[in-house]
């Protein structure tokens, strides 16, 4: 078929061949027709490939979500615990990382995986070690502390300890929440016995006697060690009088140990003691302090091995040991 235009009419003139009688057929088609044709035929086209184009549009957006927008979100989202130190939560999986994916982000998730897991696992070996370092250090504190409170050569609290523990149940007594009985103690004549028998059997002796009167006191009642020879007892609760018996066994258990002296008056290591109970005329630890320390000197000023004790009168009373005591 040719075709062959007529620009007299403005048509087109297609023409073919008959075979046979050797004829022509030729079929005329106005050129409006055909341009109508060609527009709705272009119409037809554009607009089929419009729709293939957003098609086309939509199937890549569609891959590049699924292959990186969302993965690089996971890992945005995976990366803002890592910045807040939330490590557990991308090792644990509570986090979703596109680790299965087969490209250059699976890769670097997996990158990203394996570096949180490993300094999730410093972090938690870290804060173990932490944890035991500050516990040591708490054990090593408490230890120090407890030696800094205690007599080396006695065993007992010193006097550190003392002027703690008794500016505490002083403000409690105060308070109407206990009561406090202190015994101030001093081993009669202990300097001649150091020069008599030597140092080192005087450091025996006070520890003897330090663990003697340790003994003889309740669980919840102290001795300390207040200075030199000198020993001091908090009695916690108890009545008056059943402190002041407590007092006395506590003078008759070191007469007990008979430890020989024969320069002394007794021929054994006695003591002097000073009991105070604790009342409204005291108005600070230095109150109570003074009074126990004068009714020691009451009792060596009498002739030592004696308990001076106050008087519910605020007077003073002593009582002796004699040797066949």
């Amino acid at each position: 078929v040719s075709l062959v235009r007529n620009t007299v009419d403005d048509t087109w003139l297609a023409v073919s061949e008959l075979k046979g009688p050797n004829w022509w057929f030729v079929s005329v088609y106005p050129e409006s027709l055909i341009a109508a044709t060609a527009n709705q035929t272009a119409a037809a086209v554009l607009s089929t490939g419009i729709a293939l184009l957003f098609l086309l549009i939509g199937i890549i957006g569609f891959i590049i979500r699924r292959d990186a927008e969302r993965p690089l979100e996971q890992l945005r989202e995976a990366a803002q615990h890592v910045q807040r130190g939330d490590y557990a939560a991308v090792a644990e999986g509570r986090v979703n990382l596109p680790r299965e994916l087969g490209n250059e982000v699976g890769m670097l998730a997996n990158t990203f995986y394996d570096m949180t897991v490993s300094i999730r696992d410093t972090q938690m070996t870290l804060e173990q070690t932490v944890a035991d370092r500050t516990r040591e250090l708490k054990q090593a504190n408490a230890s120090l502390r407890e030696l800094s409170l205690h007599d080396g050569l006695l065993g007992i609290h010193n006097r550190r300890a003392f002027d703690q523990d008794l500016l505490r149940v002083f403000t409690k007594a105060r308070l109407s929440h206990g009561n406090l009985h202190l015994m101030l103690i001093d081993v009669d004549q202990f300097k001649l016995f150091n020069d008599s028998y030597g140092h080192i059997r005087g450091d025996q002796t006070l520890r003897k006697i330090a663990e003697t009167i340790s003994d003889t006191i309740r669980n919840e009642d102290r001795v300390y060690r207040y200075g030199g020879e000198e020993l001091a007892v908090f009695f916690n609760r108890g009545s008056v009088e059943s402190v002041e018996r407590a007092a006395e066994r506590v003078m008759a258990a070191v007469r007990n140990l008979a430890i020989e002296f024969a320069e002394s008056d007794h021929g054994i290591i006695t003591i002097s003691a000073g009991l105070v109970h604790c009342h409204a005329g005291h108005t600070g630890v230095d109150d109570v302090v003074a009074e126990a320390d004068k009714l020691l000197y009451e009792s060596k000023n009498k002739g030592r091995n004696l308990l001076t004790f106050a008087k519910k009168n605020w007077g003073a009373e002593t009582v002796g040991f004699n040797d066949s005591a």
